[in-house]
């Protein structure tokens, strides 16, 4: 996030009858807009823990799904840390959007693991994860082609295995390379633990890529999970769009 070698805008799912912006980091209207994407294209927003580098610009967002905060419109799903905040021993957590932003979209959702939420297309479960954010979450989006599933930052933890089961497509934050962990986060053997475990998944993407992980290569990683699950591996490119 502070060096800018890799954008951290977070990443958009467009499917049938939904466009969800997903972890709306630092640059994510500038790096929409680079792409050739609209920036008021969205209709639903999700953010899966109150760090800057996922939730930065959610209330730019929130202004473009609503076109300026003039239609009441568009879903913002996040922890509950991120919607209402959250205070522990460890620190206070959120809440990332202000009170005026919260009576712009037609709804603000807060959840926790194992919560539920309709949306235009299809149904998102929260996942578990186990990260800096107690109240962190993942998300299992199920719609009519199958199951994705979002890890969110986390560790590789015993909950992650029936999230991503029968999911057809993961899309996974990976910070280091090898078996070079950091607290609260994946690397590349833990992501091939995780993915040896699901027995429907056609593709995986990673990202949220470290200093470490940029100096060797994510694609050299990603061909390491693919060689060693058998399971097509993707280390997107900024700005891309791929097929899920």
């Amino acid at each position: 996030m502070i060096t800018q070698k890799r954008r951290t805008g977070g990443f958009r799912l467009e499917l049938p009858g939904l466009r969800l912006q997903v972890d709306p980091g630092p640059g994510c209207l500038l790096s929409t807009r680079l792409a050739g994407r609209s920036t008021t294209a969205v209709d639903a927003i999700f953010v899966s823990h109150s760090h800057p580098d996922h939730y930065t610009e959610a209330e730019v967002l929130i202004e473009a799904m609503t076109r300026g905060g003039t239609r009441n419109r568009g879903l913002f799903l996040g922890s509950r840390s991120a919607v209402e905040g959250y205070r522990d021993g460890s620190g206070d957590y959120g809440p990332v959007i202000s009170a005026y932003h919260r009576e712009l979209p037609e709804r603000v959702v807060g959840l926790s693991p194992g919560d539920e939420v309709r949306l235009p297309e299809g149904r998102l479960e929260a996942t578990p994860t186990e990260h800096g954010d107690p109240t962190g979450i993942g998300f299992r989006l199920e719609y009519e082609d199958g199951v994705i599933y979002y890890t969110g930052d986390t560790a590789l933890v015993d909950g992650l295995f029936d999230c991503i089961e029968d999911a057809m497509t993961a899309i996974v934050n990976v910070v280091r390379p090898g078996s070079d962990r950091i607290r609260g986060h994946m690397c590349t053997r833990d992501v091939i633990e995780l993915v040896r475990e699901a027995s429907e998944l056609e593709r995986v993407f990673i990202t949220h890529f470290g200093m470490k992980m940029i100096r060797v290569g994510p694609g050299r990683e990603a061909r390491r999970i693919e060689r060693e699950t058998g399971v097509e591996t993707i280390a997107p490119r900024d700005g891309r769009a791929y097929r899920i």
